[in-house]
């Protein structure tokens, strides 16, 4: 291929990104409407499953509190609970939970 059929091919190249970059273009609002319904989505889960976890926390925690001590089981899942429920974004009250029964002695249930 000489010059003239290398400037050819370059021209080519050029139209046909030029074409392909146009179609991407025209796409994209489609994709950023995607990407928000995902978004809000993601946002719907990790609602649903922040609630769910402050519900579990909720009740190991007053199943501790009226043992009036916690097992070393019950305090690693405690504190499980806790990390995923406050990595998720939990509110206040899931913390004010972990933190006043996790002050509680820590024994095995024979004691």
């Amino acid at each position: 291929m000489g010059f003239f059929g290398w400037i050819v091919q370059l021209i080519k190249n050029y139209y046909t990104n030029h074409q392909q970059r146009k179609k991407l273009e025209d796409q994209l609002p489609q994709i950023i409407d995607a990407i928000h319904e995902i978004q809000g989505t993601v946002e719907q889960l990790k609602k649903g499953e922040t609630e769910d976890l402050h519900v579990e926390l909720d009740e190991l925690a007053h199943q501790i509190e009226k043992q009036g001590y916690q097992t070393e089981q019950q305090y690693n899942r405690l504190t499980q609970i806790y990390n995923t429920y406050h990595t998720l974004g939990g509110n206040g009250s899931g913390t004010k939970l972990y933190e006043q029964v996790s002050k509680l002695p820590i024994r095995s249930k024979e004691n």
